[in-house]
């Protein structure tokens, strides 16, 4: 696979708005980071514009703050990431989550989401749902598609397995392991995960730690080109701490004789073979 290339872009300016402080976030197509460097510490992810709703209507609290505490991140010069807070071990099904930004493209393409998480505390064994970072896409309203889970079976160890959510991500659940942690003696440890999509070969890859780790099939339903990142926590048992720093996402061109993904420059500009093409993209706040 091609070495992928994704800009941080200029600092993101303050705007001060009557509802509070709110920061312009980053993550945007065809490539764009979400580095968090803009938000106060303390201040919620709500605050990023465009919007980065939470869901919470469960028994107990579940935050999402900007941190300085934890680190280092594995990113170099960072100096702020998210921490998720989710202490809410009810059953109920969709509580506890938040997404970031709608991302609109306008044709169905190829794309990598990275991002770097921590674990601080590891749900519980036995969790009727584990907490996931999914993607998801539109399919008459959004719902995942594929993402990574984190797992507790057994004692003293945590799963992280790769995911495949049907009927959106395809015709039936799926899951197969990607990487695993001591409890606790692995949680300081920062892990960098990436997501690698390709329609064309209709599979979803991870890499952990830049290491290929692990592939499922794919089977797309609803619209491809209309998708956001995702926390999802709710299940009995599963609460979970967790830093979440620098979320990044690109499309990328399909290259079919070798396979490799070419990826789109920040400017949009798009070379295959001696075609020169200029493609635009726009990002659509969360509903």
């Amino acid at each position: 696979m091609a070495r992928k290339v994704c800009s941080v872009g200029a600092m993101a300016a303050l705007v001060v708005m009557l509802a509070g402080e709110s920061v312009r976030g980053q993550l945007q197509l065809p490539s764009g980071t979400e580095n968090f460097e803009a938000m106060s510490v303390g201040a919620s992810v709500t605050t990023l514009v465009p919007t980065w709703p939470i869901v919470n209507p469960g028994l107990g609290p579940f935050t999402v703050v900007a941190a300085s505490d934890g680190g280092p991140s594995p990113v170099g010069g960072s100096a702020r990431w998210l921490r998720i807070d989710d202490d809410d071990a009810g059953p109920s099904v969709n509580d506890n989550r938040f997404y970031g930004p709608t991302l609109d493209g306008a044709g169905t393409e190829d794309y990598v989401w990275t991002f770097h998480a921590k674990v601080e505390t590891a749900p519980a064994v036995g969790s009727t749902a584990n907490p996931r970072f999914t993607i998801q896409h539109d399919n008459a309203g959004f719902k995942n598609a594929w993402g990574i889970e984190f797992a507790r079976s057994v004692a003293g160890t945590m799963e992280l397995r790769l995911v495949v959510v049907a009927p959106t991500g395809g015709a039936a659940d799926a899951s197969v392991p990607i990487h695993s942690v001591s409890v606790p003696g692995g949680l300081s440890d920062w892990i960098t995960l990436e997501l690698c999509v390709s329609f064309q070969r209709r599979e979803v890859s991870a890499k952990v730690n830049g290491e290929m780790a692990g592939t499922l099939p794919i089977s797309v339903t609803g619209d491809a080109t209309r998708f956001r990142f995702c926390y999802r926590g709710e299940g009995a048992n599963n609460t979970l701490t967790a830093l979440l720093d620098d979320v990044s996402v690109s499309v990328v061109e399909k290259v079919p004789s070798s396979g490799t993904w070419a990826v789109v420059a920040t400017t949009g500009v798009v070379l295959t073979g001696a075609t020169v093409g200029l493609r635009r993209r726009r990002t659509v706040a969360a509903a």
